[in-house]
């Protein structure tokens, strides 16, 4: 009795540990990954979706979307382990002035044991997405 409940034991186990996605590092998790939502009542698209791509110049496709999904601009990602960052840039114009500003935004990134991704702004406790990898990516 006591073999057998040792041998269920450790194929459970084994089992477990053999359908789990281990988080290697940031390199090896390339793809989509989203938390957008369609809002019925509004007709909107709300979340933010991101397109990871590592390689030897790696890069990622940020969207922000607020009602529609814009395409989103390729920006340079740092990696480091399990963690990545970037900086987007949103240009703005004064119409008054006529002067562009520009703003910087610096994202941390965190590939999470589930596969997920997590991003946060550094000093800016609002922003916290837990964007889900998509399988087969439609685009917005």
């Amino acid at each position: 009795m006591k073999l057998v409940w040792s041998i269920g034991v450790a194929f459970t186990v084994f089992t477990a540990a053999a359908h789990a996605t281990p988080v290697r590092d940031a390199a090896s998790m390339g793809g989509v990954y989203t938390n957008v939502q369609y809002i019925e009542e509004a007709g909107d698209l709300l979340g933010v979706e991101v397109d990871f791509r590592p390689g030897p110049s790696p890069t990622i496709i940020f969207k922000d979307c607020e009602g529609d999904c814009p395409a989103g601009k390729a920006w340079p990602v740092k990696i480091n382990g399990r963690h990545i960052s970037f900086t987007t840039y949103d240009e703005s114009i004064d119409y008054r002035s006529g002067k562009r500003n520009q703003t910087a935004v610096t994202y941390a990134g965190r590939f999470r044991a589930d596969g997920s991704l997590e991003l946060t702004v550094p000093g800016n406790a609002e922003i916290h997405y837990v964007l889900h990898r998509v399988k087969h990516h439609r685009p917005h």
